[in-house]
């Protein structure tokens, strides 16, 4: 081979290589290299999280935090206790701000992420919103939520499924943790840039299906950004024993999910394999 075809089979490889890199790193954020890349890099990127993604917050209201507020509004009555709703990898907060900002004044609020930096950052967001003791903030993966079933009386999940291993794992955990005529709010990665999370995106009617299979009776997906659908689905209102209470009452061991957390003075711990869960600096986490 000539020196000249050398020259553009290595300028090729490299650019191959940066195309790769660029899929892996950036397109995907890390999402076929491993949910601690994934972590890693939101773990890098939380302060500046929210000047990049510039949430509109009108538009958040209108498209998640009120038809929250309508679901809570219409069953109002069912039940003197607080609501407790649980936003699984909640960023910087966004979705319970938005609920906050339509109509939250009787709601408890679970904050689960994976990446602390990210939870400390939704605390910062949420101080001077949310009422002392109204949101939990903890830190933990999304592959087995460590809740008991039916926990939840609203659960979400914005923007998150198509990065994490086993999307389908993760619909049938939020799933699992929703009461029986509970609200599921989701989101699903359409469009062009849906191609590029092979093995993780799911047609509307795919996904339809997906959730009336694991349990909901009523799924409505619409078009709200231009990256994702605006998913609201309704578990069956089948008969099923329903946690109440705090919401370590509704904890489950996530290391052995063979049995409940107890409640002791330095925190959480599971009566079956021991593993406690504690506080530090205002976010739980396992020990």
């Amino acid at each position: 081979m000539p020196p000249a075809g050398w020259v553009l089979a290595v300028l090729a490889l490299a650019a191959t290589v940066a195309v790769a890199l660029y899929w892996l790193l950036v397109s995907t954020e890390g999402a076929y290299l491993g949910p601690r890349v994934v972590t890693r890099l939101y773990d890098r990127y939380a302060s500046r999280y929210d000047r990049v993604k510039e949430y509109d917050e009108r538009y958040e209201r209108h498209f998640v935090g009120e038809p929250v507020a309508r679901f809570l509004a219409e069953r109002a009555e069912e039940s003197s206790q607080p609501v407790w709703i649980l936003d699984v990898a909640t960023g910087t907060g966004r979705f319970v701000q938005a609920v906050l900002q339509s109509d939250g004044r009787d709601t408890r609020f679970v904050c689960l992420d994976s990446s602390r930096p990210m939870l400390a950052q939704a605390r910062q967001n949420l101080e001077n919103i949310a009422a002392e003791g109204q949101v939990v903030f903890l830190q933990h993966d999304a592959a087995t939520l460590p809740f008991v079933d039916n926990a939840f009386a609203i659960v979400s999940c914005l923007e998150a499924l198509e990065f994490m291993p086993a999307p389908l794992a993760v619909i049938v955990e939020l799933v699992r943790v929703t009461r029986p005529a509970g609200l599921l709010v989701m989101t699903n990665r359409v469009g062009w840039q849906s191609y590029l999370f092979p093995g993780r995106r799911y047609g509307r009617e795919q996904l339809a299906d997906l959730l009336r299979k694991h349990g909901c009776s009523y799924v409505s997906i619409t078009p709200w950004q231009v990256d994702y659908d605006r998913v609201l689905a309704v578990k069956d209102p089948a008969p099923a024993a329903i946690a109440q209470g705090d919401w370590p009452e509704m904890t489950r061991c996530s290391r052995c999910t063979q049995a409940a957390m107890v409640v002791q003075e330095a925190g959480l711990r599971c009566s079956h394999c021991g593993a406690e869960m504690v506080e530090v600096n205002g976010i739980w986490q396992l020990s």
